[in-house]
């Protein structure tokens, strides 16, 4: 980090502990490895033209593609395809990887003082991040946006602001190493809590107010008490660089288990519209009835971060992330992941007053209430099968985090899209298959962080196209393979002949060899 750039950080760093913690704890420096715990997995490259660090938001490209950084993307004049060369699939690889650079460091839109990261769009001071949109003084966070600033070690949310290793949310302010928070402020070592203020080490609360270890208490007994335990946790931030999360302070205490009584739930879901979904869009694509949805189900998933079906203490099926994709829920102890519904029945429980006479004492008791859920059900919410997050959406089957979306399955991070198969952070698009971190795409399949582009595939880092394949690092084409462009006639031909193969590799295998994170090292790899 250059020191300018370092110095406006540390600044915010220490406001926002004045502002979370009630005083500064030292230099940002200091607390990198603790803020950095929850990111997930990241590319790291080298440019093959410079030589200097890539970072990517995604990790899945492979090594030994050739690597740019933004700032060094010149549009190449591309030769033509010649329609007598290409044959197949591999054809037109082998010829547009000579050219292809995958592209990081992207900044884009109204930002400034950028560093470190990839996909940072109209936002400022930010290092050491991906995916951040609109957002201000952000630090070795994730997928932040909606006018969130003073953000250290956090991801996964808007609208927050001074946030401090916060991970699943919405519209917050001041918080600390909490998760799956919405509507709430002031919120210290706590999970699954929706409109709620002033808590403390509390799980699965509504609406409750001056809370610690899910007991409510006066304003006069908690305020003071609030203030104790935030000098002990500041006392040991100085003296250590770290504080335990909720995670670690349970992680080895086991649960007693048994019966959890719940109201009985008769909640109706039905797979076929999400299969018929699923073969418009086949359809739609590739002008062809597909065999099915299931038959292609680990090729839909491919690139995907995986979920797990998990048991529940109670004898209740659940799910859980299964890798460091959502490293904060990854590391949820195992024999305390729980069903939502189980999660807020278990929110009853409170710990006694007597328990709360000092830090030690609180995490000394905290297995007693401590339950972690990683799912979240609300809005108009409907036929949602094996997906764990589902807000305002209907028709979802196997996607980890549906929000405002329909007809979605074997993805994570359907928002505000319909019909959008095979998705990885797809927002506001249809029918799309293969999709990711893109946006306002339509009738799209394999694109990768491309924005408003129609009928096109196998593009990555590319906007406003339309009728265009193997597109890289290119704005504003029609008719383009390889970046470059062709008549109509002669790119249809050549998209027929791609199709016909598609489909039939599909129906033989069940997947295809190439996608959008191999394409670019041509024949050197296939898949």
């Amino acid at each position: 980090m250059t020191p300018q750039a370092y110095d406006v950080l540390n600044r915010a760093w220490k406001s926002t502990c004045r502002v979370v913690l009630g005083a500064e704890v030292g230099e940002l420096e200091e607390y990198k490895g603790w803020l950095g715990e929850y990111l997930p997995p990241v590319g790291k490259r080298k440019s093959y033209i410079s030589g200097r660090e890539v970072t990517l938001a995604n990790p899945r490209y492979p090594d030994d593609a050739r690597f740019v950084s933004m700032e060094e993307i010149r549009e190449k004049k591309a030769d033509p395809l010649g329609i007598n060369d290409i044959k197949d699939m591999d054809s037109v690889v082998r010829a547009v990887s000579e050219q292809w650079e995958y592209a990081g460091n992207r900044v884009q839109g109204n930002s400034a003082m950028v560093e470190a990261s990839d996909i940072v769009v109209d936002s400022q001071s930010v290092s050491g991040s991906t995916d951040i949109a609109q957002s201000q003084y952000v630090f070795s966070s994730f997928m932040v946006r909606g006018g969130s600033k003073y953000i250290f070690g956090s991801g996964w949310f808007s609208k927050t602001e001074f946030a401090i290793r916060h991970v699943s949310g919405f519209n917050n302010a001041r918080i600390l190493d909490s998760s799956l928070v919405t509507d709430s402020s002031d919120i210290y070592y706590c999970h699954n809590m929706a409109g709620c203020m002033d808590a403390m080490f509390s799980f699965s609360q509504r609406n409750s107010r001056h809370c610690i270890g899910n007991l409510v208490l006066p304003k006069d007994k908690y305020l003071p008490l609030k203030s104790k335990l935030l000098s002990e946790i500041r006392e040991e931030l100085k003296a250590k660089k770290r504080f335990p999360s909720l995670m670690d302070m349970v992680a080895d205490k086991g649960t007693a288990g048994g019966t959890l009584e719940l109201p009985e739930r008769n909640e109706k879901t039905d797979i076929v519209p999400v299969e018929k979904a699923f073969s418009s869009l086949f359809r739609i694509l590739f002008a062809k009835e597909p065999a099915g949805m299931g038959p292609c189900e680990n090729w839909l998933l491919r690139n995907i971060p995986p979920i797990q079906e998990v048991e529940s203490p109670f004898g209740r099926r659940t799910f859980v992330p299964a890798d460091e994709s959502f490293a904060c829920f990854y590391r949820f102890p195992r024999n305390r992941i729980v069903t939502l519904y189980e999660a807020l029945e278990l929110g009853k429980l409170r710990l006694n007053e007597r328990d709360m006479a000092s830090l030690g004492k609180i995490q000394e008791n905290l297995k007693e209430i401590a339950f972690f859920t990683a799912e979240l059900v609300g809005g108009n919410s409907s036929n949602a099968m094996k997906s764990p997050v589902v807000y305002n959406s209907s028709n979802i089957y196997k996607v980890y985090d549906a929000t405002y979306s329909e007809y979605a399955s074997m993805g994570s991070l359907s928002l505000n899209s319909k019909y959008a198969f095979g998705c990885y952070r797809i927002i506001d698009s249809e029918f799309c298959l293969k999709c990711n971190n893109s946006l306002r795409l339509s009738r799209c399949f394999e694109m990768d962080s491309s924005s408003n582009c129609l009928d096109s595939m196998f593009c990555h880092n590319s906007e406003a196209l339309s009728d265009c394949m193997f597109c890289f690092n290119a704005k504003a084409k029609r008719h383009a393979i390889g970046n470059a462009q062709l008549a109509p006639e002669q790119y249809r031909r050549i998209k027929g002949i791609l199709l016909a193969q598609i489909v039939e590799e599909l129906e033989k295998n069940k997947s295809l060899k190439w996608d959008i994170f191999n394409v670019g090292c041509g024949t050197r790899k296939k898949g």
